[in-house]
C-alpha cells in the first residue's frame, strides 16, 4: 500500500506539475507567436528541429540508462552500485554532449545556409549549442530522481527552469524584436540557454543533498557499470539518432512540400508554424498526465521485471490501457467540442480551430501510443520500441515527400494520421505479444464516448439555455470543460459501479 500511494502521489505531483507549466507554456507560446508571427514560428520550428536532433545525440539514452540501473541496484540495497551507476551516465553523457556541442556550433553556418536554407537561423543555432552538455547531465540525474521515486525534486526544477526561461525571452525580445525575426528567434535561443543553466544548477544542488543519504556499506561490487549502460543505453541511442534525423528530415520537407504545392515560401512557413508552433501545443496540452505516469512506471516495471513477478505486470498493463483511452477519448471529445474557443483564447484567432478539431480524433492514439511506449521501457522492450519508432518516422518522410507536394496540407494531416496509427497498432501488438493484458474494449473505449456525448451536450445546452455560449472568455471556457469533466467521470463511475454489480449478483444466488 506505501508502494502505491507514493507512486501515485508522485503521479499527481508530476501532473500538476505539468499541466502548470503546459499552461504557462501556451500562454508563452502564444506570446512568442504574436511576437514572432506565423512566419517567424515557422522558421523557428526549423531552428527546433535541428536542435531536438542534436540533443537526441547529446543525451544518447542516458536517462533510461541512469533509471534503469538505480531501479535495479535500489531493488538489491546496493548503494555502491548506485555510485557507480550514476557517476558512469555523468562521464556518458558528457562524452556525447560535448562532442554536439563542437558539431553543432562549428557546423552552425552550413546547417542554416545550406541545409535549412535560411541564413537567420544561423545565429539562433549556435547559441542553442551552448545547452547541451546542461541538457544531457540533467537527463542523467532526472533519471536518479524517477529511479529513487523523489520526482517532486524534478517538479521543482521544470518549474524553475520554465520561469527562467520566460523572464529572460521576454525581458530580451522587448529590445530584439524591434529589428527583425531572425532576433526575435535570438532571444527565444538565449531563454532557452538560460533555463537550461540555471536548472542544471539547481538539479545539481538537489542531486549532492539527496545523494548524501545512501551508506555503503556493500564495497564488494564486481559488476561492469559501463558494459550495463551501454547495454541499455547505446541502441537506444542509435536508434533515437536514426528516428531524430528522419523526423528532422520530414520537417524540413514539409515547408520544400508546400512549396512545390504552389505556396510562397512565406505561405508554406506561416502553415508550418501554424500546426506545429500553434495546433499541436494545444492536442499534446493534456498528454502530461499520460506521460507523468507512464515515465513512473519504468521503474516500477523494471522491479516486477526484476523479481519475474508477472502477474503485478499484467495488472499494471491492463490499468494503465483502459485508464489511458477513458482519458483520451475525453480529452478529444472536449478538444472536438471546443476548438473554436480553445482557438480564440488561447491565440485572438480563430486560424487555429479548424485544425484543432481534425487533429482530435488522433489524441486517443497519440496518447495511447505515449502510455504503452512507457510499459515497453519498463519492461526492457525499449530496442523494440525505437525500431517501431524508426519505422514510423521512415513512413513518415516518405508520405511527407510523396503526398505534401501534390495534395499540400492536405497531404501533411493524412501522413500525421497513418503514423501514428501505425506506430500505436505495432507497438500494442508488441505489448500484446509479451504480457496477457485483459483489455475490453466496451469499457475502455464505447462508454467513454459515449459518456464523452453525453457530457459535452449536456453542458452545451446548459450554457445555451443560459445564453453564455457566445462568450469566449477563459474563464468561461475553463468552467465548461470542468463541468464537461466532472459530467463525464459521474458518468463513468456509474457504469463501472454497475459493472461490478452485475459481476457481483450471480455470485449471492
Amino acid at each position: 500500500m506505501g508502494n502505491l500511494k507514493r507512486f501515485l502521489t508522485n503521479g499527481l505531483i508530476l501532473t500538476l506539475t505539468s499541466l502548470f507549466l503546459r499552461w504557462i507554456g501556451v500562454y508563452y507560446n502564444t506570446y512568442i507567436s504574436n511576437k514572432l508571427g506565423a512566419e517567424g514560428m515557422g522558421i523557428y520550428g526549423l531552428v527546433q528541429s535541428v536542435f531536438a536532433f542534436a540533443v537526441t545525440f547529446a543525451c544518447s539514452g542516458v536517462n533510461l540508462g541512469a533509471t534503469r540501473l538505480v531501479s535495479e541496484a535500489l531493488a538489491r540495497n546496493d548503494y555502491l552500485k548506485v555510485k557507480k551507476a550514476i557517476k558512469s551516465c555523468v562521464y556518458y553523457s558528457l562524452l556525447f554532449s560535448v562532442t554536439a556541442f563542437l558539431v553543432v556550433f562549428f557546423s552552425a553556418d552550413y546547417i542554416g545556409g545550406k541545409i535549412l536554407g535560411d541564413i537567420r537561423t544561423i545565429k539562433s543555432i549556435r547559441i542553442l549549442a551552448f545547452s547541451l552538455p546542461f541538457i544531457s547531465i540533467s537527463s542523467v540525474l532526472n533519471g536518479y530522481f524517477s529511479a529513487v521515486r523523489r520526482v517532486y525534486k524534478s517538479a521543482s526544477v521544470m518549474v524553475f527552469e520554465q520561469l527562467i526561461q520566460i523572464a529572460v525571452t521576454v525581458n530580451i525580445l522587448s529590445i530584439f524584436t524591434l529589428k527583425n525575426i531572425e532576433y526575435a528567434c535570438i532571444s527565444v535561443a538565449i531563454g532557452i540557454v538560460s533555463a537550461e543553466f540555471f536548472s542544471f544548477t539547481y538539479n545539481l544542488i538537489l542531486w549532492c543533498f539527496d545523494y548524501r543519504k545512501y551508506k555503503i556499506v556493500n564495497k564488494t561490487y564486481t559488476g561492469d557499470i559501463k558494459k550495463q549502460l551501454i547495454k541499455i543505453s547505446l541502441p537506444l541511442a542509435l536508434s533515437a539518432y536514426v528516428r531524430s534525423g528522419l523526423v528532422t528530415l520530414e520537417h524540413l520537407l514539409i515547408p520544400y512540400g508546400l512549396r512545390k504545392n504552389g505556396a510562397s515560401y512565406v505561405e508554406s512557413l506561416s502553415t508550418y508554424g501554424l500546426i506545429q508552433g500553434m495546433v499541436f501545443p494545444i492536442i499534446m496540452f493534456s498528454s502530461c498526465i499520460i506521460y507523468s505516469f507512464s515515465g513512473l512506471l519504468v521503474p516500477e516495471l523494471a522491479t516486477f521485471n526484476e523479481r519475474g513477478d508477472k502477474n503485478k505486470i499484467n495488472k499494471a498493463v491492463s490499468s494503465v490501457i483502459e485508464y489511458s483511452l477513458i482519458y483520451s477519448v475525453a480529452i478529444a471529445g472536449i478538444l472536438i467540442c471546443y476548438s473554436y474557443e480553445l482557438s480564440v483564447v488561447f491565440y485572438n484567432s480563430s486560424e487555429a480551430y479548424e485544425y484543432i478539431r481534425l487533429f482530435a480524433p488522433l489524441v486517443t492514439v497519440m496518447y495511447l501510443d505515449g502510455a504503452i511506449d512507457g510499459l515497453l521501457k519498463g519492461l526492457n522492450e525499449q530496442i523494440h520500441s525505437m525500431k517501431i519508432n524508426i519505422m514510423d518516422a521512415a513512413l513518415s518522410v516518405l508520405l511527407v515527400y510523396f503526398l505534401v507536394p501534390h495534395f499540400g496540407v492536405n497531404g501533411y494531416v493524412v501522413a500525421i494520421f497513418a503514423c501514428e496509427i501505425f506506430n500505436c497498432g505495432m507497438s500494442l501488438l508488441r505489448l500484446i505479444n509479451i504480457t496477457q493484458p485483459e483489455i475490453s474494449l466496451k469499457k475502455a473505449i464505447l462508454k467513454p464516448i459515449a459518456c464523452i456525448v453525453v457530457s459535452t451536450t449536456t453542458i452545451t445546452i446548459l450554457f445555451h439555455y443560459l445564453s453564455l455560449t457566445h462568450i469566449t472568455s477563459t474563464l468561461n471556457l475553463i468552467t465548461r470543460i470542468a463541468l464537461t469533466l466532472a459530467v463525464y467521470i459521474l458518468l463513468i463511475m456509474l457504469l463501472k459501479k454497475r459493472d461490478i454489480n452485475v459481476i457481483k449478483k450471480p455470485s449471492s444466488v
